[in-house]
């Protein structure tokens, strides 16, 4: 995946894995991409322009994608956790 050097290419081959694994139908796949990729580029400028912190789109890209995957979902699976790491010395 890594190896890809366009985001859109680099994503496609983890919808298309949700695909194969019967959790999002194929003819979603495209257009989950394009969103999911529409997504990461518009936090990714907003982080730029300072509008938001690092850490702040992180957090609603996760959000965003996390909704518009549950709304294509065919096969439900454990829900997706988005974790801090534990602060505690």
């Amino acid at each position: 995946m890594l190896q890809k050097a366009d985001i859109s290419d680099r994503n496609m081959t983890a919808v298309q894995d949700c695909v194969v694994e019967g959790f999002i139908a194929a003819k979603d796949a495209s257009k989950l991409n394009n969103m999911t990729v529409l997504i990461y580029e518009g936090m990714l400028v907003q982080v730029l322009r300072k509008k938001v912190s690092a850490e702040k789109a992180s957090l609603h890209t996760m959000e965003y994608i996390e909704y518009i995957v549950s709304s294509m979902q065919i096969k439900k699976s454990d829900p997706i956790c988005i974790c801090k790491q534990d602060q505690q010395s």
